[in-house]
């Protein structure tokens, strides 16, 4: 299996190692790049001599996806055939079966709404609380795409400082046996409604206010998630990673207190978790938080549950296992509550300097026990502007503006909860944030959540995913150079999930046979999204429970049936006629749902276009031609073997006969705009042949077949657009591949042919 990567034809710089740009050079016939194909790198030249008799060299170079290739397939081209949460309920659910009923996509976007009511109920509690405030502004820089090295120590389990006796289990109370008889659960957070502006100046440099040695944590994008049954569950926790490597994050948070009550399945599947989300570069940091762990055994608060004692023992049974990569710790005084004379009080605001003396305690403590794991705390913005958290004295006798100083001084990091959808303006993330950007390292941290319309200022929810990608993108542009950027942070996963989810139309459909689907052999469907990159990226990783699609949202439909053999898979739904079935033959797989459609599916118009001229484009072998854009009219484009063309975008071009021969090539440079094909008679490619945008973005070229004669995509040949054909059959010969949309009469898969769905041409409008 080959995907679209980085080849000569489309890279920036001679090594072919900076990704795609929208040009191309003069010729890729005579360099050497790196190719790669799934787990494999080789320095593969491509120097074919002009006008050899049966010029296939040993390996051949795919320019679009850096690939190697085979040898050239003996079938003759023109054959036509081959050989072959805290925040989120534990109750949700895991990925579709097929057994069942079906459920529509309105029903389970209704299911993932249900599961995510408790979280935003809390979230809109402590939301409500929180008051508008401006602070200073910080500097605006450009980002640092550098990512600063990990500190070079051990980072498994190592180093920790704690009062406990080495190779002895940490003293816990006797309600500390288990997860489910401990105190320790979510409590609702009291947040100040009050708070002070405050001016600093973000350009001054790095303070000296550490108490210990700070590890260096780099530049990262975290992922808070609170539902820790998603790590029980093999397929969903494959699902959680595959989603946070699509999406880029390189850190996630797990709510991991579990582990620290010695629960045998979480450590287990913590375990496994753990190396997985290694074996894709994402770091797993247990995720814990508990209000009364910031409480000290002396306070002896009326009622009081447990205490700091109970927080560091679960701490420090999370870092002996060796699972984890880092801490981040959610316990905050602000959710300690306690009768006393009648009324209740608030121990971070009725007590404030005893809360914070507490507080610093227990992160010191904390930090000690992680040892050579970082540690990062979770911070809200108002920490260094509420009146009744300034001029706290700390354990060392030193005084502190703020709470919020005392705090980043204790720890690797903060994860400054800077809950906000504007980046400017006096309440924008920017002013909330300036004063905890010069304590010390910090990880800007977005909301999610459905807090309701009165504070949906607070959150991306409403905006949407794209939204929030865009302001952490701007995060990293404008302050990536600044000291104590280390990121951005997204809470959480839940209805980050549900977000990205939504951006899909229920209207919409992946690959369509309106007649029939049938694919054989090893054939594959599945999906990948490349607005997040390329195909190749995203299309695989090992775990567990083995190689698991990455996008496993590729979806097959037909007014028909739809019939699967010798293996085929589809990783993602397959859906018949409302009359029609899905037929499973031997090893086939279908993640999804194997189902009806609730109605049938109307083929969109296509029609011929007439030619104003007789012009045509004819390549011999090994030649390349550029051309202009525009309105463009051909009555026959061939290129014959090694042929390339380039058309510059935007172009609305119009052909009758479409046709190349082997290794041949078109690209259609979309730098300066998308580019419509109308084919109106003839669509053939011979054995590795393809056509592409430069973008390699499928909504970059809309391919309109008008004819009923069959698309013809021989052995290995590729197709990378959205392709309209209604009336025609399109048949792909061996490991012949499309990735983008395709809408035909039929679709006919022979042996490992590949259709990847891009998720991008499915986005609502």
């Amino acid at each position: 299996m080959v995907g679209f990567i980085e080849g000569p034809a489309l890279s920036g710089d001679a090594d072919g190692k900076d990704g795609l740009t929208a040009s191309l050079p003069d010729s890729f016939a005579a360099s050497t790049v790196t190719t790669r194909i799934v787990g494999r790198d080789q320095a593969t030249p491509n120097e074919p001599e002009p006008f050899q008799a049966a010029p296939v060299p040993a390996r051949v170079e795919d320019p679009l996806s850096g690939a190697s290739l085979p040898e050239e397939s003996p079938v003759p081209e023109d054959s036509g055939h081959e050989t072959e949460s805290r925040h989120e309920s534990d109750s949700q659910e895991t990925p579709s079966t097929k057994s069942g009923p079906p459920k529509s996509a309105p029903e389970k976007r209704a299911q993932a709404r249900d599961r995510m009511s408790a979280a935003n109920q809390r979230a809109r509690w402590i939301a409500r609380e929180v008051s508008s405030q401006p602070i200073a502004t910080a500097a605006a820089a450009q980002r640092n795409d550098a990512r600063e090295e990990s500190q070079a120590q051990p980072r498994r389990g190592a180093g920790m400082g704690t009062s406990q006796t080495p190779g002895t289990e940490p003293a816990l109370a006797p309600w500390s046996r288990s997860n489910a008889g401990s105190p320790a659960a979510a409590a609702p957070r009291q947040v100040p409604s009050t708070a002070e502006p405050k001016n600093v100046d973000p350009g001054a440099p790095a303070p000296n206010i550490s108490s210990s040695e700070v590890l260096d944590l780099g530049l990262r994008q975290l992922l808070f998630v609170w539902d820790s049954s998603v790590v029980l569950d093999e397929a969903r926790s494959a699902e959680l990673l595959a989603f946070a490597a699509q999406r880029g994050f390189d850190t996630l948070a797990v709510e991991a207190t579990a582990v620290g009550y010695h629960d045998a399945a979480q450590t287990g599947a913590f375990e496994r978790f753990t190396e997985d989300a290694r074996g894709l570069g994402i770091e797993t940091f247990a995720l814990i938080g508990y209000p009364w762990f910031t409480v000290s055994a002396g306070a002896s608060l009326p009622g009081q549950p447990t205490s700091s004692l109970e927080g560091l023992a679960v701490l420090e049974t999370i870092v002996r296992t060796g699972f984890f990569d880092g801490i981040v710790d959610d316990s905050h005084p602000y959710g300690v509550e306690y009768e006393s004379g009648g009324e209740t009080r608030n121990w971070l605001f009725d007590e404030p300097a005893a809360a914070g003396l507490d507080l610093q305690a227990w992160l010191r403590s904390a930090k000690a026990v992680a040892g050579s794991l970082p540690l990062v705390k979770t911070t809200p913005f108002w920490f260094d502007s509420h009146p009744a958290l300034q001029d706290i004295v700390d354990l060392d006798g030193q005084g502190f503006l703020t709470l919020a100083h005392l705090v980043a001084r204790e720890v690797d990091a903060t994860a400054v909860l800077a809950y906000r959808d504007d980046f400017n303006g006096p309440n924008g993330i920017l002013e909330l944030v300036s004063g905890e950007m010069t304590m010390g390292p910090a990880i800007l941290t977005l909301e999610t959540g459905d807090l309701g319309a009165d504070l949906d200022y607070l959150t991306f929810h409403e905006e949407g995913l794209r939204p929030l990608e865009a302001m952490i993108e701007r995060l990293s542009a404008e302050l990536g150079t600044f000291w104590s950027f280390r990121g951005a942070g997204v809470h959480h996963y839940g209805p980050l999930d549900v977000m990205a989810d939504e951006l899909l139309s229920e209207e919409s459909f992946g690959f369509v046979g309106f007649d029939s689907v049938a694919a054989q052999n090893g054939a594959l469907i599945d999906a990948y999204d490349s607005s997040l990159g390329r195909y190749y990226d995203q299309m695989s990783y090992q775990s567990a429970i083995g190689t698991v699609a990455v996008l496993g949202q590729g979806a097959v439909v037909s007014n028909g049936d739809i019939k699967l053999s010798g293996g085929a898979r589809v990783y993602g739904d397959a859906r018949a006629g409302t009359a029609g079935s899905v037929t499973e033959g031997y090893g086939t797989v279908v993640t999804g749902e194997a189902t009806r459609i609730a109605s049938p599916l109307v083929p969109p118009a296509v029609e011929r276009i007439d030619l104003v001229n007789d012009d045509e484009v004819s390549l011999r072998w090994n030649r390349e031609e550029r051309l202009a854009g525009g309105a463009m009219h051909f009555k026959r484009i061939r290129l014959d073997g090694y042929a390339g063309l380039t058309i510059e975008g935007p172009a609305d071009i119009v052909v009758d006969d479409l046709q190349l021969g082997t290794y041949a090539w078109i690209y259609f440079d979309v730098a300066e705009g998308p580019v419509t094909l109308t084919v109106n008679k003839k669509l053939e490619l011979a054995n590795y042949a393809w056509i592409a945008p430069t973008s390699l973005q499928a909504r970059d070229l809309t391919i309109r077949y008008a004819a009923s004669r069959r698309i013809q995509m021989n052995y290995g040949s590729r197709l990378l657009g959205d392709i309209l054909a209604p009336k025609a059959d399109i048949w792909l010969g061996s490991a012949a591949e499309i990735y983008g949309r395709a809408q035909a009469k039929s679709l006919d898969l022979q042996y490992a042919a590949e259709l990847h769905l891009d998720l991008d041409l499915l986005r609502v409008p």
